[in-house]
């Protein structure tokens, strides 16, 4: 977002430092302003005639005193939050049992990981640390990282690894001889042979990690600690301000706020509209499309377009937001929807925004597709009519048919962190998908260490790695990520098979994870993956920052161009730009226009395709 220079770097650590001294100044002044009352502490370093010349600002200093007093108590509340948060007081929500991954949506996942690459070190690779390290300050230029063999690596090693992303618990949890112990002894023979047909070990033995255990540190972000630091209080009152100041843009744009009154004061009730009315209006013959009490815990933020938008049916987007909220793309949001035209729907979620949203704002997979479809049939995006040329390759039906409707559909554009509802959507709501276009998106090779490892940084250089780990230390940001982001659910795969799975690899696989999956047809589809525009079923865009800090972009590029993505058509990487930069540059906009459209595009032909191999089935 920021260039690298020097004066920018200087100055982002010099506001740091003065954002990081409010807290011990003000708790040195409030403690001095005991001792000295009434008067305030600094006078005594003042003389007598400036002490009196002091005094005709006396209201001045009375709002100071406050302030610093509201800072010290802050220090105090804050801490003691944090404490919560480290230590796992703040998490009330339980871990339902129908989240854990079944055998087959693990299988697939771990399929598509292998088959991401020609040797999986390149993403496996960063989840271990060398011998006597704890931390890679500095992510994944770490030497920690960069010095670990995998040959060195032990089998005990990577069941741990493995337990703990696709199985959510410790190694030692799973009995010896269980069923689990056995499918991740099958996932690690798989993963061997993999290796050993790589190019890594051409001329060489098979490949075998070393038995038992060895002194690498495994990255189990679940179980690492929270490290967060003191925001003082000044911080939380700019980001309710800017959030305020972005509400009331995105209103005077046009947007109306749907959601629960928990949500007050922001947005205010001026700019709200009216959820229940809308439902009364729907017929009396409407289908119970989701659950409304998992759908009305998702507030969101909704345009109805043009009119010639609104007159000529077209395809609705759902964008969602990154870490910041709203607030922080609202002008490129707005710009968006005025170069599309299109009807726009911004989902909310709190907890990523920096507002001291309680653990009862984390908003979960579930909960987002039930409002995701419930927005779309609210708002008349529920089905659509057949148009006339697909009712010639659609034959025998007659007016007022049932078949003579569809499910409507959105385009999902997804920002950063905002890539992870996308494939919450993709997973478990596919029918609702037209296509998606995503920028910067975190979802691509998730699987990777890369990104976590990156984020959470605590020895930075650019301009870039100094602005994020600010927010990276934040409260609720942390904890999400740390704790809240099921990375089997946010990843989002490629249709394309890179790196086919080697001759013998059937004997390891499960038979429920053989056939292949026929989204929008299956549901849930486990392991989502996006086709390059204009291939179907789910025709895409994705745009990222070739100075990304955060994101490996050259893995993520050789990833997606192998699976079937062209740089400069189905995959735009945005020279010199850094993460989110996209967002203050509006050429790029343009583009992201132009993607959208080019997707709806894509997403009629494969629709209108699908409706004539159905015709000729049927």
């Amino acid at each position: 977002m920021l260039p690298n220079f020097f004066i920018i770097r200087f100055f982002l650590r010099l506001i740091i430092a003065l954002l990081d001294l409010i807290a011990p100044l003000s708790l040195l002044y409030t403690t001095a302003s005991f001792f000295t009352s009434p008067a305030p502490p600094f006078v005594a370093f003042l003389s007598q005639e400036l002490v009196h010349e002091a005094f005709k600002y006396d209201y001045v200093l009375q709002i100071a005193g406050k302030y610093f007093a509201g800072e010290a108590i802050w220090l105090i509340v804050h801490s003691f939050g944090r404490f919560l948060v480290a230590n796992g007081f703040w998490d009330l929500q339980q871990t339902n049992e129908e989240d854990t991954l079944e055998t087959e949506e693990r299988w697939r996942i771990w399929i598509k990981m292998l088959e991401s690459c020609e040797d999986p070190w390149d993403w496996m690779g960063g989840a271990f640390l060398e011998k006597g390290w704890k931390r890679a300050k500095e992510g994944m230029r770490d030497k920690a990282v960069q010095l670990v063999k995998r040959e060195q690596v032990g089998r005990a090693n990577v069941e741990e690894y493995i337990a703990h992303f696709f199985f959510g618990v410790k190694l030692s949890a799973l009995k010896k001889k269980s069923v689990e112990r056995a499918e991740i002894h099958s996932m690690i023979s798989l993963l061997e042979l993999v290796m050993s047909n790589s190019k890594w070990k051409e001329g060489k033995a098979a490949f075998r990690f070393a038995r038992g255990r060895s002194k690498h540190k495994v990255f189990l972000i679940y179980e690492e600690p929270i490290v967060t630091a003191h925001h003082p209080m000044l911080f939380y009152i700019i980001v309710w301000l800017c959030s305020g100041v972005g509400n009331t843009t995105l209103w005077l744009a046009g947007f109306r706020y749907y959601g629960s009154r928990r949500s007050w004061p922001f947005p205010l009730f001026f700019m709200r509209g009216s959820g229940k009315a809308l439902d009364r209006l729907l017929s009396s013959n409407f289908i119970k499309t989701s659950d409304i009490a998992l759908a009305d815990r998702v507030g969101y933020w909704f345009h109805p377009g043009s009119a010639k938008a609104q007159n000529e049916g077209l395809t609705p987007v759902i964008f969602f937001h990154g870490i910041s909220g709203t607030y922080g793309p609202a002008p490129f949001i707005i710009f968006l929807r005025l170069l599309t035209g299109r009807p726009f729907f911004l989902p909310e979620f709190p907890y990523v925004t920096m507002r001291l949203s309680p653990p009862s704002a984390i908003i979960t997979r579930r909960e987002t597709v039930a409002a995701a479809r419930r927005m779309l049939y609210r708002h008349g995006f529920g089905l659509t009519n057949i148009l006339e040329s697909d009712e010639e390759s659609v034959s025998g039906h007659e007016d007022g048919d049932d078949d003579e409707w569809r499910r409507g559909k959105a385009i999902l554009v997804g920002h950063s962190l905002g890539a992870g509802p996308v494939a919450w959507l993709l997973r478990d709501a596919p029918d609702i998908i037209a296509g998606t276009v995503l920028v910067d998106a975190m979802s691509v090779l998730l699987f990777a260490a890369d990104g976590p490892r990156n984020f959470f940084r605590t020895r930075v250089r650019t301009a870039g790695e100094i602005f994020f780990k600010y927010f990276a230390s934040e409260r609720g940001i942390n904890h999400f990520l740390s704790r809240h982001l099921r990375w089997t659910d946010s990843a989002i795969f490629a249709t394309g098979t890179p790196h086919p799975l080697p001759d013998g690899s059937g004997l390891l696989i499960p038979e429920c994870a053989v056939d292949p999956l026929e989204p929008p047809d299956d549901i849930p589809n486990f392991a989502p993956a996006l086709s390059p525009s204009p291939l179907g079923p789910f025709p895409s865009i994705l745009f990222y920052s070739e100075s990304d800090c955060i994101l490996p972009i050259p893995k993520i590029q050789r990833y997606l161009t192998e699976s079937g993505f062209e740089v400069g058509k189905s995959l735009e990487i945005l020279p010199k730009i850094e993460h989110a930069g996209i967002l203050i540059r509006s050429s790029w906009a343009r583009k992201v226009a132009k993607a959208i459209d080019e997707v709806d595009k894509a997403a009629d032909a494969v629709e209108k395709k699908r409706w004539e191999l159905i015709a000729q089935e049927d």
